[in-house]
């Protein structure tokens, strides 16, 4: 992808540009947001469907028996429970509420952005504590 919008913008070698630069050239978001995003919204199409259609059989159908000794393997169904952070049974009743599901997915799928916020608040709070800690050597200063 970024091969390709490099080509369309031509940008070559002598004017080299970041990825992410490149995104916000071209109005693109990163493409493991698109991925995670289209993945939630598929799990969510298919836990509204009917009972006896096939998707949504085959999204929950649970194995039965044994399984071999060792590390269970990982499913699909168990990293989308972990990377939405919710139990299996949570997911099914929010994805029964169109709207409630979108804000699941936008949550989900805008942690750049929250990062982001995250570490401006951070550094807030360390310029305030600096501030707060040049203040109390001048004032101790002026007093001693």
């Amino acid at each position: 992808m970024n091969r390709c919008l490099r080509y369309i913008l031509r940008i070559w070698w002598p004017n080299v540009i970041s990825n992410i630069d490149l995104w916000k050239v071209t109005g693109q978001e990163d493409i493991n947001l698109e991925i995670r995003k289209s993945k939630f919204r598929w799990i969510g199409h298919t836990l509204r469907k009917e009972a006896g259609e096939i998707p949504k059989a085959a999204l929950l159908w649970n194995h039965q028996g044994n399984r071999k000794r060792g590390r269970p393997r990982n499913s699909w169904r168990r990293s989308v429970t972990k990377e939405a952070g919710r139990s299996w049974n949570e997911l099914r009743f929010l994805a029964a509420d169109r709207q409630e599901w979108k804000g699941l997915i936008d949550n989900l799928c805008s942690e750049k952005e929250r990062w982001t916020l995250l570490l401006l608040l951070l550094l807030l709070l360390l310029l305030l504590l600096l501030l707060f800690l040049l203040s109390q050597a001048y004032s101790s200063r002026l007093f001693s």
